[in-house]
């Protein structure tokens, strides 16, 4: 992304890893019926400073890890504003980030499922039909048409796996 410059390059890196933790702590803070503000600001720091975290601001490809990571941050955050607003732009933006996780690493893989199970264990059930249905359907769609996308644009169906990509 920036070149050569790895100066700006760290600094994006130690933003967005500091972004993160700041969504961890915000997240805790969101979900936990008595919003106890130590637990959060504990999880946030221990992400931060954690020595297997901190690989992705010093390890040039970590960033990839680092920016999949907001994007989830960003889908569960988006499904928590249409859960408080019922506004159907958050199902839309929940999409969109999903969409650009998805191909930025196949690690996005799992975050419908993740976000599912959490909709069923921190959600109230009169608020489950349309963020379940939508994760079912962001699974049954998204998911192949990735396969379909690499396959057609880089000749395999998982992009960077493989003897002859490392």
């Amino acid at each position: 992304i920036f070149g050569l410059n790895e100066i700006v390059a760290l600094l994006f890196c130690v933003l967005l890893h500091a972004l993160n933790a700041t969504m961890i702590v915000w997240f805790i803070h969101r979900m936990v019926p008595q919003r106890d503000q130590l637990l959060g600001i504990l999880a946030g720091l221990i992400f931060l400073f954690f020595p297997y975290q901190t690989e992705v601001v010093v390890w040039g490809v970590g960033n990839l890890y680092a920016i999949t990571l907001a994007l989830f941050w960003g889908m569960l955050w988006s499904v928590i504003q249409y859960s408080d607003t019922r506004l159907t732009k958050f199902l839309y933006i929940h999409v969109v980030f999903f969409a650009l996780a998805i191909f930025t690493h196949e690690l996005a893989f799992v975050f419908p499922f993740a976000v599912f199970f959490l909709v069923l264990l921190l959600f109230p059930v009169a608020r489950w039909k349309a963020l379940l249905r939508l994760e079912v359907l962001m699974i049954l769609s998204f998911l192949p048409l990735y396969f379909v996308i690499n396959k057609i644009v880089l000749g395999v169906w998982i992009g960077h796996y493989g003897i002859d990509k490392h």
